[in-house]
């Protein structure tokens, strides 16, 4: 059933919500394992797609003239974020996560993963 996935991801993102929230300012500069980016780059981006998917908020990908590459959808949704607190960005993905939680709650009851 495809509930289960559903409960996978929404499990997933309250405990990723949780840590975050445990976190102090020194935590969210450390760097992560992905060059370049700081946890709190890592929850911009997460807080970023989660409010796309849950239509919270509008694609933060500056217009451009040309063909855009997919690292430039990411690092827009973080840069977007940059003068945020950790607080407003957990806030963010907490609002997307209860949106997209309502959303995929309304999928039929015999709705099966593809």
């Amino acid at each position: 059933m495809l509930q289960t996935y559903v409960d996978a991801w929404r499990e997933s993102a309250v405990s990723t919500i949780a840590l975050l929230e445990s976190l102090d300012d020194a935590q969210w500069s450390l760097p992560t394992d992905l060059p370049g980016w700081s946890v709190a780059d890592v929850a911009a981006h997460l807080a970023h797609l989660e409010a796309v998917v849950a239509g919270t908020v509008q694609d933060d990908l500056p217009d451009t003239s040309g063909p855009t590459i997919p690292s430039d959808y990411t690092e827009a949704g973080v840069a977007a974020r940059r003068d945020r607190t950790s607080a407003e960005i957990v806030d963010e993905l907490r609002t997307a996560v209860e949106a997209r939680t309502a959303q995929l709650g309304t999928l039929p009851a015999d709705a099966h993963a593809r």
